[in-house]
């Protein structure tokens, strides 16, 4: 939650309202994460139901800068996301009836730091894996040491 607070400003990051705990009819207890709706669905789901033909080159262009914007925002503020892959990037209405890309999911984000007292411990830092394996760069696969990068934004690009 703390992250999500932190990354709260951007508008190219699913915005972050809050957290409340619900109790339903049955008296089970439900803690809620209050998100931005993101009705335009996932880039995943736009490129799967466009008939096999992928988005015209225009599109493309507007989500990558987006994305990269809101990669360039997450990094600037001492983070990495850990899972950025189509499913995980939502699409918002504009006022100009088109769409905006905004990064979302951002559960298995974490601190951006390396500390080689750290590099054992999966937990810690930028060591350890995290995320959808077909998306890790080839660093993190390989436990190289490597800093925050763009590399699997190219992955994405390429899907």
């Amino acid at each position: 939650m703390e992250i999500l607070c932190d990354l709260n400003s951007s508008s190219y990051v699913v915005c972050c309202y809050g957290n409340e705990i619900t109790r339903s009819g049955d008296g089970k207890l439900y803690y809620n994460i209050l998100l931005e709706k993101c009705c335009g669905g996932s880039l995943g789901s736009r490129i799967r139901n466009s008939g096999g033909v992928g988005l015209p080159e225009n599109e493309v262009r507007c989500y990558t800068r987006d994305i990269v914007r809101g990669l360039c925002y997450i990094h600037d503020h001492g983070y990495v996301h850990c899972d950025i892959k189509l499913d995980n990037i939502l699409l918002v209405m504009t006022c100009c009836n088109g769409l905006r890309a905004k990064i979302g999911h951002l559960g298995l984000a974490k601190e951006a730091y390396y500390n080689p007292v750290d590099e054992d411990d999966d937990d810690e830092g930028c060591s350890g894996m995290r995320g959808t394996f077909r998306y890790m760069s080839p660093e993190l696969v390989e436990h190289i040491r490597c800093s925050v990068g763009f590399q699997t934004y190219g992955h994405l690009v390429a899907s």
